[in-house]
């Protein structure tokens, strides 16, 4: 018979609230670290995605609202970002 282990994490730090500002989410859909222990956040109402130190102190941010093929920065919703071996970050948006 297997008995299954449960360990509980504790919240070591919380950081945003609601808005359209730095640090402020809309909806915030996924998450991931980056390369260097930065969190990566996908901000799926704001159309963006958002970098944090460690720490949840604000580094910078990318995407704009829209749905424009021609430029890249346009999202229509960030779904989710996640990390791999050879890219840092990548976005996955609607269609």
């Amino acid at each position: 018979m297997y008995t299954a282990v449960v360990a509980f994490l504790g919240v070591r730090c919380k950081f945003g609230q609601l808005g359209p500002g730095k640090g402020q989410f809309n909806s915030p859909h996924g998450f991931c670290l980056g390369m260097d222990e930065d969190i990566v956040v996908a901000d799926t109402n704001n159309h963006r995605v958002q970098v944090f130190e460690k720490t949840g102190d604000f580094k910078y941010q990318f995407g704009i609202p829209g749905d424009c093929w021609v430029f890249s920065a346009f999202l229509l919703a960030s779904l989710s970002v996640s990390r791999d071996t050879f890219v840092e970050c990548l976005v996955e948006d609607m269609e």
